[in-house]
């Protein structure tokens, strides 16, 4: 596998001292299938291998973060890719600027999805890391290390795990940065955020609820995902305290949700990993959706019923439309 050859060579040149988190987050099960179904004759994952095969074979330095980054960036749309088509959406990549990521032309109308990814890293296990790696570093280079100021470099730009609210204000900051009307209104169009990166257990499909109770806690908590695409300015974030009788504040938001600054999305899907390891696609509809500009006949409540057929959960804005299907 000549891919997974290649994430084995540029992971060797990759220590603690030059973390390249988009590296650590390419899962190598993934790059094996993207070569196996390439050469099975999918046309989406033949040319991702080709471009994925450049692009890391270019990668001579863990410090060559632009390549990486686009191998990343690759990689990642390829496995949106895969999830997707395993629901049975017939889903083509466009490859054209200032287009979403994907077309599909689905019997209840065409849409568009554009693919985002949101980078987590757990700011105690990363402090953890680099001390560390700063001792074991002075340790082998002796006394002569000391007072050099060598300090390790790191290449991630990933969202640090602060508080809740300020996760949420980073996470909708990340979405929006490059979302603009002209892309997202050359049809109705949904945006898939990636974060299979980081395992989403904490509270799964619950996320999609405005707020939920914890019965094992017995106190409020709010629904991240929900809070993302619909939250306002000043919201309350409510958290799962970390016992019985903690606090369950957790700021309050500082930007707009994502579907409540751009009304012309249909909605968000989330393709997240639980605690199992799969993969699983939450759905969140955004009712107000603007369909109207673009000709076409697919409104929001058709769109929700195409969520209801390959989501996991799916819920609204309004919090009216159902809960998904695992947590009826």
């Amino acid at each position: 596998m000549e891919l997974h050859a290649q994430w084995l060579r540029i992971q060797e040149m990759i220590s603690p001292l030059n973390f390249a988190w988009q590296m650590s987050r390419i899962n190598p099960a993934v790059l094996q299938r993207i070569e196996a179904e390439a050469a099975g004759g999918d046309p989406v994952l033949a040319q991702a291998r080709a471009d994925l095969f450049k692009m890391l074979s270019a990668v001579d330095d863990p410090d060559d973060a632009r390549v990486i980054s686009q191998a990343y960036e690759t990689f990642e749309n390829a496995q949106a890719y895969i999830a997707l088509r395993d629901r049975d959406l017939p889903v083509r990549r466009i490859g054209k600027s200032a287009w979403p990521t994907f077309e599909c032309k689905h019997s209840l109308g065409t849409f568009y999805i554009e693919v985002k990814s949101l980078e987590f890293q757990d700011r105690a296990l990363r402090r953890q890391q680099i001390a560390r790696a700063v001792l074991e570093a002075r340790s082998r280079q002796g006394p002569a290390a000391e007072g050099n100021g060598a300090e390790p470099r790191t290449h991630s730009q990933a969202i640090l795990n602060g508080s809740a609210a300020g996760r949420i204000d980073m996470a909708i900051g990340r979405i929006k940065r490059d979302l603009s009307l002209r892309l997202i209104t050359q049809g109705p169009t949904l945006v898939l955020v990636d974060m299979s990166e980081r395992e989403f257990d904490s509270s799964g499909p619950w996320s999609l609820l405005p707020v939920y109770y914890d019965s094992k806690l017995r106190s409020v908590a709010s629904g991240e995902l929900w809070l993302i695409a619909f939250g306002q300015p000043r919201d309350q974030v409510f958290i799962r305290p970390s016992s019985e009788g903690g606090t369950n504040l957790g700021g309050r938001l500082s930007r707009t949700g994502v579907c409540t600054d751009f009304g012309e999305l249909l909605g968000m899907l989330f393709l997240v990993r639980t605690s199992d390891g799969l993969p699983r696609i939450f759905g969140l509809l955004n009712q107000q959706g603007d369909d109207t500009h673009s000709g076409n006949a697919l409104t929001s409540t058709l769109m929700g019923r195409i969520l209801a057929s390959f989501c996991d959960d799916v819920n609204d804005q309004r919090n009216e439309g159902g809960f998904g299907k695992a947590c009826r």
